[in-house]
């Protein structure tokens, strides 16, 4: 087990706790926006239901300003954490290199300008995100409180249950993927800088029942430097990347916790039946699809294609026959 794999691995675990803060901080605020709009809506109840929403739009313009700045000087300041732990990372992990650091200016701007593949097709960069996010739930709050006046329903009780139960999850999952972004971003500059001793990019992959068939066929999987994916691979995607060294640079430091050092579709075939079948269960026809990676013996990233798409069932059995004839599916 290399220490570059255990470094990433505990790194990766660190950048979650620091995402799963900065989504509570999300929630708070949009728990803040609706305290606020609950109280302007109070105080403005005629002149809402007479169809003056001047209050309500200003107070979401204000919040999502707010919230907007909140995100970019986070992103920063994560960029150059992430930075400087690259570096420290390549310098520990190699002998005889000549390691070098790419301007925290550059790692910023090539997170921003890099598509996150949120859906493992299409892609989004961060402040197009950020930006589809808030216009969305400008939107939302909007067509809630114009609804809620036609109906003769309480503005105030349902703009609050649409920022307290819908809206805050939304908010978490854009924030945890953006720092995943900056994060696996960050260490592909890193990567890009130092291409002369690095040959290759290895995904890797966290393995729970969790983790998604685009990730989880991912794992392990070695690409060229430069035109490997990137994590996020998906909204809330918890991979990360650790780079592949030429022969004759990497360092003799062993990990003293090791990971199994195995694809996520070889940990996955170990578990128990009733662990893969909680797995697959997630997808559309999980229960065939269990049948057929435990009985048809098809390996994990064939279930996808190399965009991340999802098969059929059907598209399956065309393109894998002798599996779904091992798995006894018709």
């Amino acid at each position: 087990m290399s220490y570059l794999l255990d470094v990433s691995v505990r790194h990766a675990v660190f950048i979650q706790r620091y995402a799963a803060g900065r989504a509570r901080e999300a929630k708070e605020a949009v728990f803040d926006l609706r305290d606020d709009l609950v109280g302007i809506i109070a105080k403005n109840g005629a002149a809402i239901e007479g169809g003056n929403t001047d209050a309500i739009d200003k107070r979401v313009i204000e919040f999502n300003e707010e919230f907007a700045d909140k995100i970019n000087a986070d992103a920063s300041e994560l960029s150059a954490s992430e930075n400087k732990f690259n570096n420290n990372m390549l310098i520990a992990a190699t002998v005889g290199a000549r390691v070098l650091k790419p301007t925290n200016k550059k790692v910023l701007d090539n997170a921003y300008s890099k598509g996150m593949s949120v859906s493992g097709i299409n892609k989004i960069t961060i402040p197009n995100a950020i930006d589809e996010f808030l216009t969305k739930n400008k939107q939302a709050i909007d067509l809630v409180v114009s609804d809620s006046v036609v109906a003769s329903q309480s503005v105030s009780d349902n703009v609050s249950d649409l920022l307290t139960h819908r809206q805050p999850a939304k908010a978490q999952s854009l924030t945890k993927t953006i720092a995943n972004s900056i994060s696996g971003s960050s260490r592909e500059t890193s990567f890009l800088e130092n291409k002369d001793f690095i040959e290759g990019v290895e995904w890797i992959s966290v393995l729970d029942s969790h983790t998604t068939l685009i990730c989880s066929g991912r794992d392990g999987k070695v690409y060229p430097v430069g035109s490997s994916p990137v994590p996020p691979a998906h909204w809330g995607c918890r991979s990360t990347i650790i780079p592949s060294l030429i022969s004759g640079v990497e360092s003799d430091k062993r990990s003293k916790e090791a990971r199994p050092d195995e694809s996520y579709g070889v940990w996955l075939r170990k578990q128990p039946k009733s662990f893969q079948d909680e797995y697959f269960s997630k997808f559309p026809d999980g229960d065939k699809k269990a049948r057929l990676f435990r009985l048809g013996k098809l390996p994990i990233d064939k279930f996808r294609d190399d965009l991340g798409a999802e098969y059929t069932l059907k598209e399956l059995q065309a393109l894998n026959p002798m599996a779904f004839e091992r798995a006894n599916l018709d």
